[in-house]
């Protein structure tokens, strides 16, 4: 069963240079129900937190996107069944004009790879098997199975 979402959201607050992209994998019994929450989630928070910001500096984006992340983690527990045991995993790119900004949630990662196919990775994957990342998730309260 396929339970990955793709997000699309071109021209965010009506700005034709600002746009949205994404991938979401949702796991456990509600995966489809995670990846979707957070597909459609994830640029309303975006767009949300552009009403209160000027996009000028690289640092405001940055605090856009980290935002908006935690916006829909808090949001979550809310909107999908079986969110204890279920979750999505999560790679966003937001397009400034000709600046590209990446996040991620989860063991995904986003990547580059320009006209020359020199590869850029973006994003850290968040693994368990990482051992700052299993403490961090197990302090936060989080359940590792």
């Amino acid at each position: 069963m396929n339970q990955d979402s793709f997000i699309l959201a071109p021209n965010l607050k009506t700005r034709p240079a600002l746009h949205a992209f994404g991938v979401c994998d949702g796991h456990g019994k509600s995966g489809r129900e995670s990846s979707n929450f957070v597909k459609f989630a994830l640029p309303i928070a975006i767009e949300e937190g552009i009403e209160d910001v000027d996009l000028d500096t690289d640092e405001k984006i940055v605090t856009l996107l980290t935002e908006a992340f935690i916006s829909v983690h808090d949001a979550f527990h809310e909107n999908v069944p079986d969110f204890q045991n279920s979750g999505a995993t999560c790679t966003a790119a937001l397009l400034n004009g000709h600046r590209i900004f990446a996040a991620n949630c989860g063991d995904s990662r986003a990547i580059l790879i320009n006209k020359y196919r020199k590869i850029t990775v973006l994003t850290n994957q968040h693994r368990v098997e990482d051992e700052s990342e299993r403490q961090r998730i197990l302090e936060k309260g989080g359940k590792i199975n």
